[in-house]
């Protein structure tokens, strides 16, 4: 069973977090109509990597179909009007007012349709001194505080994952679905606001508590961890590095004893116990790193899964697509464009009862006709807006 067939959404939205709920919730089997700018999609301009498609566009893509439309036209309004009268959620991005200024604003719409779900994603959210600040990934991890605690000692780097707008995609699909129970239980639809900011603040977990009842920023440590030691990943004779972490007093006397094979450190009175190991990271860090700079990563690796401490091999990424578990799980699926097959990450939901999904990608433009025909409009008043620009469908060969 698809969780969500027979919901309707229309995805308005552009770039990175709106485009991923849509998707996460066209996984789940809703019918996700992705109404483009008859140019492409913004991020269509980024690369052409998959098959001349740009591969953040096909990323989010999935399971869709592609209406293009130039919103600026009052049959291209139209049309969007005549959706959002038959569909259970609406999903936009643009700058906050935006929106109500083209016509597709919450109030506009819900008059329409009461029932309808209308969810916006901005980078801090409809109101306050902020509202109208332009939001790309890399701006709301530095306001987040997450640049200035991300990196080395040396330097601050951003997250190299879109993790503002993948946090607030992550939670728009949840509450567009728990709106849609809501909605079951009430008759009426809702309006919501997500915001990258607090999506992504509200992953800063302990951290917040450290600022709050300590006063204290956390430190760039690299890739260490700031409450536990030794954590992270440690250079090995080949090159390669692995990781380990110690979570208990317990695992840091087997580390010591039967690991790297000094007893001794588990009776110094600098290791004695955790806060102590953090408040010495840089002597324990440089003791441990000579160690594991003694044997090859498969040593490693062996031993501390023999050992029972938690480890894992730091690979590259062209090799944990790879990845033996990977394959078992089917991670990694296939499914057919226009252009060619397209391999994707599939869904991690797994239920014994849910079927997640993933059928193809659109290319831009590709199901205008039918939408447009779908909805009311004839062939001839189509032909009338292609010609015009006012709407872009792939059979023309313009894709």
């Amino acid at each position: 069973m698809q969780p969500l067939a027979g919901i309707t959404v229309v995805d308005l939205s552009i770039s990175v977090s709106g485009p991923m709920a849509a998707a996460m919730l066209a996984d789940a089997g809703a019918r996700v109509i992705k109404v483009e700018r008859v140019t492409g999609e913004l991020t269509s301009e980024w690369d052409s990597v998959v098959h001349g498609m740009s591969s953040s566009y096909v990323w989010n893509a999935r399971n869709k179909e592609s209406v293009a439309l130039d919103l600026k036209d009052a049959r291209a309004l139209d049309a969007v009007h005549r959706l959002v009268e038959r569909a259970d959620v609406v999903i936009e991005n643009f700058s906050p007012g935006t929106a109500e200024r083209i016509g597709v604003g919450y109030a506009e719409l819900s008059a329409k349709n009461p029932r309808l779900i209308y969810c916006h994603i901005s980078g801090y959210g409809q109101e306050g001194p902020y509202r109208g600040e332009r939001a790309f990934d890399f701006l709301v991890q530095g306001e987040c505080g997450l640049i200035a605690m991300n990196g080395t000692p040396d330097e601050a780097c951003k997250v190299p994952l879109s993790i503002a707008d993948i946090s607030a995609a992550m939670y728009a699909a949840q509450a567009i679905t728990l709106a849609l129970i809501a909605r079951e239980r009430t008759g009426v639809g809702d309006e919501i606001d997500i915001a990258m900011q607090h999506s992504l603040l509200s992953w800063m977990g302990y951290h917040a508590y450290f600022a709050w009842f300590r006063d204290q920023n956390p430190q760039r440590i690299g890739s260490r961890h700031h409450l536990l030691v030794p954590y992270g990943p440690f250079l090995c004779s080949d090159g390669s590095a692995m990781n380990v972490a110690v979570l208990s007093q317990a695992a840091w006397r087997t580390f010591c004893e039967r690991a790297i094979q000094q007893p001794e450190l588990a009776a110094d009175p600098r290791f004695a116990t955790n806060e102590l190991r953090v408040r010495n990271r840089e002597a324990l860090d440089a003791i441990v790193s000579a160690a594991f700079r003694l044997h090859p990563r498969a040593y490693w690796d062996e031993l501390l899964h023999d050992l029972g401490l938690p480890c894992g091999q730091v690979l590259e990424l062209k090799e944990a697509l790879k990845h033996p578990q990977v394959v078992a799980r089917g991670v990694v699926q296939q499914a057919p464009s226009r252009r060619g097959v397209v391999p994707a990450i599939s869904s991690p939901v797994r239920a014994t009862r849910m079927e997640m999904r993933y059928d193809g990608v659109p290319v831009t433009g590709e199901h205008t006709r039918g939408v447009l025909s779908e909805i009311g409009f004839s062939t001839a008043e189509i032909d009338t807006m292609l010609q015009a620009g006012v709407c872009r469908a792939a059979d023309t060969g313009a894709e």
